[in-house]
């Protein structure tokens, strides 16, 4: 049974309260100017959490892995007791290649929610953005690297 629902045409709360912190905001949007009043808001915006997190026992490891332009900073996320699930994930945040991070909460609150749902081993990368000269293929090329890692290394995380 659901508890609530939100009314055709409405946004559900938890939305609409993001939805405040770029309300307005027209193209073009530049990510990188954190100087600017668009960048404060779009910062904002990425670093707000959808709700309260969820309890969580993950564990969290730094790693670099190597990859064609350079080494690519992963965190590795697994369950703090016991074995896990056998189940992996190679986790790319969000951000269009131009922003976001590993900090942001779609980034380690989504792989310690993922980790403590599944029991599984979540890989998130780092991956270089298309800002300050990087170009694509860059950002791919790291997000390949990660998870040919991941997979080449999957026995070893679990």
């Amino acid at each position: 049974m659901i508890a609530s629902t939100t009314k055709r045409g409405e946004w559900a709360p938890i939305y609409a309260e993001r939805l405040n912190l770029i309300r307005d905001l027209q193209p073009p949007i530049d990510w990188t100017d954190q100087e600017s009043e668009t960048g404060r808001r779009m910062a904002a915006w990425a670093m707000t959490p959808f709700g309260d997190p969820e309890a969580t026992d993950a564990l969290m490891e730094e790693r670099s892995v190597p990859g064609p332009n350079g080494p690519v900073p992963v965190r590795v996320y697994r369950p703090s007791t016991g074995s896990t699930s056998g189940v992996g994930l190679v986790w790319m945040h969000g951000g269009a290649f131009i922003g976001g991070d590993l900090d942001m909460p779609e980034a380690d609150l989504t792989a310690r929610g993922l980790v403590t749902r599944t029991r599984g081993v979540v890989v998130s990368v780092d991956y270089r953005l298309c800002v300050g000269g990087v170009h694509h293929p860059v950002p791919h090329d790291d997000c390949w690297a990660a998870f040919v890692w991941t997979h080449d290394n999957a026995t070893a995380l679990g």
